[in-house]
């Protein structure tokens, strides 16, 4: 906290255990296995390892598995929206 900051306005800090927490939800979410989840941190990250990463490196892999989540639920709206109505006039 800098000298004469509020300390009310002052970010709450991550905590390592949250961030694998989180990372561990995501990949479920995902439908990932551990496998999975280190070809990311290997081809994003250049680590085989959530435990050998930087407190803001593993904000980062979150934030990556939080993206592919996107994407997937993004295509799975999309393939949603394409499928044709049963019964629809077509």
């Amino acid at each position: 906290l800098a000298a004469g900051a509020d300390p009310a306005n002052a970010p709450v800090p991550l905590r390592r255990r949250d961030l694998l927490r989180d990372g561990d939800q995501l990949m479920v979410a995902l439908g990932w296995t551990a496998e999975r989840g280190r070809r990311l941190l290997e081809d994003q990250l250049g680590q085989t390892s959530r435990q050998r990463l930087s407190d803001a490196e593993l904000l980062r892999f979150n934030l990556l598995l939080e993206a592919e989540l996107l994407e997937q639920s993004a295509a799975a709206e999309a393939a949603a929206g394409a499928a044709p109505v049963v019964g629809a006039p077509g």
